[in-house]
């Protein structure tokens, strides 16, 4: 019992929590692509609120684009901007960023795109479960 409990005391929670965030990249990269995808939302800090393609985009995405969807923005024309995502990790957190050249050039500096990337409440709590249940596994294997 005792060899358990020093085990426990000995556990680095911030370093679990880090190999878990990279451990689950791509669950964390595929929370942002839905939310801009099948929810269109292109400002994590307003998701209900959808940016609509302009009378003179819709017909250009629908003949044009890979991905036709123009109910609302998705910022998917082609695809390459979803697969440019990547996360860098900081001291104290992760950031999840594009180097999309159209991202980068065109759409990035847009104020109404400046908070596309990130993780909304909705997702920051599926990301928790993920991460919790993870950790938890983590632990266990460690005692």
């Amino acid at each position: 019992m005792l060899n358990k409990l020093k085990k426990y005391t000995n556990l680095d929670i911030r370093s679990l929590l880090d190999q878990s965030i990279r451990d689950n990249e791509k669950a964390i990269l595929a929370l942002n692509r839905d939310q801009m995808w099948s929810d269109g939302t292109v400002d994590v800090n307003r998701p209900r609120i959808k940016e609509h393609y302009s009378d003179f985009t819709i017909p250009l995405k629908k003949k044009f684009a890979r991905y036709k969807k123009t109910s609302f923005i998705t910022l998917r024309w082609d695809g390459d901007f979803y697969e440019s995502l990547y996360i860098e990790h900081e001291q104290t957190q992760f950031v999840i960023k594009s180097d999309d050249p159209t991202w980068l050039f065109s759409l990035e500096p847009q104020v109404r795109f400046e908070n596309t990337l990130g993780l909304t409440r909705g997702s920051k709590a599926i990301l928790r479960d993920i991460v919790r249940t993870d950790i938890l596994r983590k632990v266990r294997n460690a005692v």
